[in-house]
């Protein structure tokens, strides 16, 4: 590839919606770190080409990219175009955020021509760093996203878990999907193996060979459930325990700070100071 420069062109030249599960359930996500962790989530069912990685410290929240075969002449190419194509689901998300915030890193020099690139997201560009990446500041990464739509995230989710399935055949993932598609009506194990025609004892045996307990498959999808009506709505945390199906709040509390390292009123708290910055 004599001009890997118009990876770039190529990069944007792709919607955000045209990724697929993967692109869908990132703009529906209901902030930009989410969308980030929905990019690496689903990103194997558009492009096997590269390895993907969340990875957040105290300032910045990345997704590296690491080739997984060798790209030879077209290595550059394919780097620009899928950085700047991912980068392009932000942009789609917020497109002031992402200019003036986001950015890619290239762990190789700028070439010499790359002012002929007539992207507006030429100054998102950054050469010289030790890795290939996008990302954002950390506390961008926490501000509510401008299409969200919790309703299409689950949608999009759940076909991009299904996807993943096929491709790696993931029980768990699997029962996950029918977990989530019953929400709030969390089926019993009794349930889940008379859908898939199996006994129970062949359901926990499968779980267990991928080091998975079936309960806390319910707590997760509880908790993922909970987050949202926390992030989303101004429901009494009572009321909240209520609909996702815990039976008391003390439970429904250790459960939630096990699953997210806080407390409900904490992780709403923390949401809202984030969304009014």
């Amino acid at each position: 590839m004599t001009q890997p420069l118009t990876g770039i062109e190529v990069g944007l030249a792709i919607p955000g919606a045209a990724h697929g599960p993967m692109g869908l359930a990132a703009l529906s996500s209901p902030t930009i770190g989410d969308a980030m962790k929905a990019v690496v989530r689903y990103v194997p069912v558009r492009n096997g080409l590269f390895s993907y990685r969340y990875v957040e410290d105290e300032k910045l929240a990345v997704i590296e990219l690491t080739p997984r075969l060798k790209l030879r002449e077209y290595e550059r190419f394919l780097q620009y175009a899928t950085a700047v194509a991912i980068l392009n689901i932000f942009k789609a998300i917020s497109e002031t955020i992402t200019l003036k915030d986001g950015f890619i890193h290239f762990p190789w020099r700028a070439p010499a021509d790359i002012r002929m690139s007539q992207s507006a997201l030429s100054r998102c560009l950054h050469f010289d760093k030790p890795t290939l990446c996008i990302g954002f500041p950390v506390e961008i990464t926490r501000r509510a996203s401008q299409t969200a739509d919790a309703y299409l995230h689950r949608l999009t989710s759940m076909a991009g878990e299904e996807e993943l399935t096929k491709i790696a055949g993931n029980f768990a993932a699997r029962i996950r999907q029918l977990i989530n598609a019953e929400a709030p009506n969390w089926p019993t194990l009794e349930d889940v193996a008379s859908r898939l025609a199996i006994s129970k004892r062949t359901l926990s045996r499968r779980l267990s060979t991928e080091k998975v307990v079936y309960q806390d498959l319910i707590d997760e999808a509880r908790g993922e459930l909970a987050c949202w009506y926390l992030r989303q709505t101004s429901l009494p945390i009572g009321e909240i325990v209520e609909r996702t199906g815990f039976s008391e709040m003390s439970n429904f509390s250790r459960c939630f700070k096990r699953l997210q390292g806080i407390s409900p009123r904490e992780y709403r708290n923390h949401f809202r100071s984030n969304s009014s910055a």
